[in-house]
């Protein structure tokens, strides 16, 4: 599903993806009766949120990245875009701070776990 963060990119069609995106979320949340569209969502959300991080509206991109995590807060590849967009952003303290928030999600050991105490690890690794 990231990858449909990159659909309006690569098309020039960014407005065209936000309808997309907001349609798809509109649906789910009928669906789930969430604000946040419920667990299914989560994954637009997260696209929703690498397209605007593309698109430079980090404001946007970051409540669309909270709103994926409101609707499923053990989406790792959302925890990942966030801390990862923050990172290019300079905002390493902010990027940490959203490993270090969602990791509590998860039980030690867990492949979840282990996937994001490495992404954290790698970029603690490209920073310093």
């Amino acid at each position: 599903m990231a990858s449909l963060g990159g659909f309006g990119k690569r098309h020039g069609e960014a407005n065209e993806a936000r309808n997309i995106f907001q349609q798809g979320i509109w649906a789910c949340a009928q669906a789930s009766g969430g604000r946040s569209g419920g667990y299914g969502c989560a994954r637009l959300w997260q696209a929703w949120g690498v397209l605007e991080a593309s698109e430079g509206d980090v404001a946007a991109a970051r409540r669309c990245f909270s709103r994926a995590l409101d609707a499923d807060n053990r989406n790792v590849a959302t925890i990942v875009a966030w801390a990862q967009m923050e990172e290019e952003l300079g905002n390493v303290k902010d990027a940490s701070m959203v490993f270090e928030r969602f990791m509590k999600q998860f039980a030690p050991g867990t492949n979840e776990k282990l996937s994001l105490w490495r992404s954290y690890e790698l970029m603690l690794q490209r920073v310093c």
